[in-house]
């Protein structure tokens, strides 16, 4: 549960910083939404990654 709530969290300030990023460059929605994404995924995987690593997995 903790963890699906630290996802969800991390999905809203990922679609927070594409947005901020999208005001920014004058980019497209969907470049917006690209950069929401990868940043997503990579924080997801960030998190798996030390999870594995401190053998809590």
């Amino acid at each position: 549960m903790l963890l699906n709530d630290t996802r969800n969290d991390r999905q809203r300030l990922a679609y927070l910083l594409a947005g901020s990023v999208e005001r920014h460059t004058g980019a497209g929605q969907w470049t917006g939404a690209m950069v929401g994404v990868v940043f997503t995924a990579a924080l997801v995987l960030l998190i798996l990654w030390a999870f594995f690593r401190l053998g809590v997995g």
